[in-house]
């Protein structure tokens, strides 16, 4: 089966998740993934869940709140019971984890998310090796720009794959830029996907996680669709 790529919402649509998914109506995605990056978003979501139309999708996924100020791990779990029973797959960045047990109800629903330079944990394969442990059944949502800005030679981001080959869930497609902000992709970053492309699985669904306008949004999920296929940046662009 061909890989499923789709977008973030959040990437779409800031704050807007029917915005973002109205934009994918009548394009090629097989995937997206629901985001609710800051807290005040998640409780909205989970409200709306059961009545979001996703069918047009092979792949759904939750990105839970990327930093916690009003509410605790707990508090976060229980607004997540509507992702939890419809079996959607919850995106969780690393440095969030901290009271491993309270995640650990989420089985292998819970796709760890590895951080930018910015951040002091989940950044290698070694940082990741502990939390991973921890979670036994949990898989990893890589960020491929995240693992290239930490390691631009992709030795690290090698290691990921070979040491956790069964555990990738997710991928996430995009560069960043200077301030860590996710961008569409350029040439560079086309070829540093496709140089790691024999390490990643084939069936694992990729979020792009960049802005395009809606009229653009088809033309990104075929150009996202041949580079992670193998055809080169020519044949692509």
């Amino acid at each position: 089966m061909p890989r499923a790529i789709g977008f973030s919402t959040g990437s779409l649509a800031y704050g807007d998740y029917p915005a973002a998914l109205e934009s994918l109506r009548c394009t090629t995605a097989t995937a997206v993934e629901l985001s609710a990056l800051r807290e005040r978003e998640l409780a909205p979501l989970m409200r709306d869940l059961k009545t979001l139309d996703v069918a047009q999708f092979g792949h759904v996924s939750i990105h839970a709140p990327s930093a916690l100020h009003t509410y605790d791990e707990a508090d976060i779990m229980r607004l997540l019971s509507p992702a939890r029973e419809a079996g959607y797959m919850i995106i969780v960045h690393a440095d969030v984890i901290t009271h491993h047990r309270a995640w650990r109800k989420l089985g292998r629903q819970l796709c760890i998310e590895n951080m930018d330079k910015r951040k002091r944990t989940g950044r290698t394969a070694s940082e990741l090796r502990d939390l991973l442990d921890s979670l036994p059944q949990a898989r990893l949502c890589l960020d491929l720009a995240h693992a290239r800005q930490v390691d631009p030679s992709l030795s690290e981001t090698i290691a990921i794959l070979c040491e956790f080959p069964t555990r990738i869930g997710q991928l996430h497609v995009s560069e960043l830029n200077a301030e860590s902000r996710h961008e569409s992709l350029s040439y560079g970053a086309v070829a540093a996907i496709q140089s790691i492309l024999g390490f990643l699985p084939t069936d694992v669904p990729a979020i792009l996680e960049y802005h395009a306008p809606p009229p653009e949004v088809n033309a990104h999920l075929e150009f996202a669709a041949k580079i992670l296929s193998g055809l080169k940046i020519r044949e692509a662009g």
